[in-house]
């Protein structure tokens, strides 16, 4: 009878007895009256937000045909998903084949994209998935060269100017032959919380 919808008894302790229709594979768990189903009881239930470190993956090579409850039915197997959003054509809303996942915790997305980055042919499809930080990601650790400077100035004031925007991991003018600056610095830089 899969599928089907079945009465139910609920009793709540000092209440009178309740009929509730629930799912066949629904489970009452004796602590609460809330009726859960059996995944609800393998999986810790998820915070309001994603973690801080959680990572926004990009998707290639779905299926057009996908919408996004298809999407969460293959990425929920490795974790909660917190948002799925299928790229869409701007006039038509087709699928372009492609969407963005972020899961609640960082490690569910690494596992995910462990089990399905080139790996994973997804039926009717002839490529197999591709999933990767979305470039939003990467945005946090980039490199950045800024020309036009004095020659005048060194790494250390360069890296007093520049500290105001964010932490400066790496800094360096870029010098020629004879060791004179070049006028062009060349700074690491990542994303301040």
């Amino acid at each position: 009878m899969s599928g089907a919808v079945l009465p139910a008894v609920l009793v709540v302790p000092k209440m009178e007895s309740v009929v509730v229709p629930i799912a066949e594979s629904t489970v009452i768990n004796a602590k609460d009256t809330t009726p859960s189903t059996a995944a609800d009881n393998d999986v810790s239930p998820s915070p309001s937000e994603p973690d801080t470190d959680a990572i926004k993956m990009f998707v290639g090579q779905i299926p057009r045909q996908w919408n996004e409850t298809d999407c969460r039915r293959l990425f929920e197997k490795y974790g909660s998903v917190f948002s799925c959003n299928i790229l869409r054509d701007k006039s038509t809303q087709a699928s372009k084949g492609c969407c963005f996942v972020t899961f609640y915790h960082r490690k569910d997305a690494i596992e995910a994209q462990g089990a399905l980055h080139n790996i994973k042919v997804i039926e009717g499809m002839h490529h197999p998935v591709q999933m990767k930080p979305a470039d939003t990601e990467n945005r946090n650790e980039r490199k950045l060269f800024i020309g036009q400077l004095s020659k005048k100035h060194n790494e250390e004031n360069l890296r007093e100017i520049f500290a105001k925007f964010g932490h400066i991991e790496d800094c360096s003018v870029l010098r020629d032959q004879d060791g004179k600056s070049r006028g062009m610095l060349s700074a690491a830089c990542c994303k301040v919380r």
